[in-house]
């Protein structure tokens, strides 16, 4: 991916998950990272928390979300992604309506 592609991927990601009231606003930062490609022990240098604290967090986020793993995390946000996509008439995986 390119610059411009990944701050893309951090906008979308932030805009979807915004409104995911299921999830703390840490949770939503965790997600994003995920989404994003970060380790867990980038994402703790990234929000100033232990490896643990993260750890914690995803284990709780993957509950709240039904999901297993990060590639179930990836999954639901792009069928979240396709949705808001399906609202405004667009089909393309590569749609900027947000």
């Amino acid at each position: 991916m390119t610059a411009s592609s990944d701050s893309y991927v951090e906008v979308t990601c932030g805009v979807l998950l915004a409104d995911c009231s299921v999830l703390s606003p840490r949770q939503r930062d965790i997600a994003q990272c995920i989404l994003c490609g970060h380790s867990d022990k980038q994402i703790a240098g990234e929000l100033d928390l232990s490896v643990s604290t993260v750890r914690t967090h995803l284990s709780r986020l993957f509950e709240k979300l039904q999901v297993q793993d990060r590639g179930e995390l990836a999954l639901w946000f792009v069928h979240r992604f396709l949705g808001e996509c399906a609202k405004v008439g667009c089909h393309r995986l590569d749609c900027r309506h947000n």
